[in-house]
């Protein structure tokens, strides 16, 4: 987008923006006593599919069809059979991701016994669903046990097209992509210490253990046979780790904090599917969420937090603000192992953040944030084929520029 500003494509910019643009709302109940909480929303891309007309874009197939993400959430405090302080919280969770994929399909096809080989393109749209079961138990008043199994069940819709192989059209279809079962043990500890600035800048230990057991099977190709296309599947089973701390400490009347993060497959799955991530708002801000990730993965951030402003009490409509913060951070991480190949050499950056605390409608609490972030370490990737990217040759370069982040959430930490 910032390169068709400069360059004064005005009208592309146009077609990007109402492209990616998303429209929703949210809703929440809970209940007096704060026993049961329901919390949901839906945002939905309505420049996602093309159309011909206004009546075209309000056809019920297309509003269907479009981008979008639902998410639905129930939790139950304490089950009414156990009357013990471990009875367990339960909360059950739904998601819902659509997305449409122009030419995200290439299938090989031999148009003649005498041509070389050549690639037709078509239209898919993946739809992805999950359902997620946890068991949360106080064993004490700074530590929990999680218990939980997800299910997911992706699936990916395949427009019709004209193969010239077979010199027929080829009828679209809906196929598995995906669909793995997940069963996850976790601790998670909190020695914060009670401060009027802990939302803001934590003092304070904190963080989780945790290991998955992933048993799934993922879309690997696709066959022509009698004019159908038929999937075909690889089975994993993955066993994975993760370690997340976060230290907060002053010294000499400032505020500092240190977070390390440690994640690895045990097995190694060589597939892009898989991989763990660590680059963007919830690890290394300093390079795009996609730019940083492995089958092992593991970064630290040092934050210093200054005040700005505290104690300021001034309400503006809905809103009233608390106080106002900057933080300085520097990080250090990288990824290893799967067919990224980010190379062995430690990815480091440092970047600066503007945080403002405040409240809205006296109860929920509303954290606002901007950010920016500058990456020392300029790399690229050669990704596969079935990757869309700007260049033919399917390189991608990171590093070496500003990132700009922001966002009004409930908390700043992720």
């Amino acid at each position: 987008n910032t390169t068709l500003l400069s360059k004064g494509r005005i009208g592309d910019l146009g077609d990007n923006l109402w492209r990616d643009m998303k429209v929703g709302a949210y809703f929440a109940s809970f209940e007096m006593l704060d026993r049961f909480s329901v919390y949901g929303g839906m945002l939905v891309g309505p420049g996602s599919r093309s159309s011909d007309g206004v009546s075209n874009f309000f056809r019920p197939n297309r509003l269907v069809n479009l981008d979008r993400d639902i998410f639905f959430e129930v939790e139950y405090v304490g089950l009414p059979f156990i009357e013990r302080h471990w009875s367990p919280t339960i909360s059950l969770s739904f998601y819902n991701i659509r997305r449409n994929v122009q030419d995200g399909l290439q299938i090989e096809e031999f148009p003649c016994t005498a041509c070389m080989p050549d690639t037709t393109y078509t239209d898919i749209a993946y739809n992805m669903w999950e359902a997620e079961l946890s068991l949360i138990s106080k064993v004490n008043p700074w530590s929990l046990v999680e218990l939980s199994y997800i299910y997911s069940p992706y699936r990916v819709t395949i427009e019709s097209f004209y193969s010239r192989e077979y010199q027929q059209e080829v009828s679209g279809s809906t196929s598995r992509y995906y669909q793995g079962s997940t069963l996850g043990a976790a601790w998670i500890f909190d020695f914060s210490i009670p401060d009027r600035h802990g939302d803001i800048a934590p003092l304070g230990i904190s963080g989780l253990i945790r290991y998955r057991y992933e048993p799934s099977e993922l879309l690997d190709s696709y066959d022509i046979r009698d004019g159908t296309l038929i999937p075909v599947y690889e089975q994993f089973k993955n066993h994975s780790a993760e370690i997340d701390l976060r230290f907060g400490f002053p010294i000499r009347q400032q505020r500092f904090n240190l977070r390390s993060r440690f994640f690895s497959y045990l097995d190694g799955p060589d597939e892009f599917f898989y991989l763990d991530y660590i680059g963007g708002m919830i690890g290394m801000r300093s390079y795009p969420f996609f730019a940083l990730g492995g089958t092992t993965t593991a970064f630290t951030q040092l934050s210093w937090f200054l005040p700005v402003k505290t104690e300021i009490y001034r309400q503006s409509g809905r809103l009233t603000i608390d106080k106002v913060f900057l933080r300085f951070f520097a990080e250090a991480g990288n990824g290893w192992g799967g067919p990224l190949d980010i190379n062995k050499q430690l990815k480091t950056g440092i970047g600066t953040e503007l945080r403002i605390a405040m409240n809205s409608y006296y109860f929920f609490p509303s954290r606002f944030f901007v950010s920016a972030a500058y990456g020392f370490n300029s790399f690229d990737l050669q990704l596969p084929d079935a990757f869309i990217t700007d260049t033919s040759s399917g390189r991608v370069d990171y590093g070496n520029r500003i990132l700009i982040n922001f966002g009004l959430l409930f908390n700043f930490d992720f």
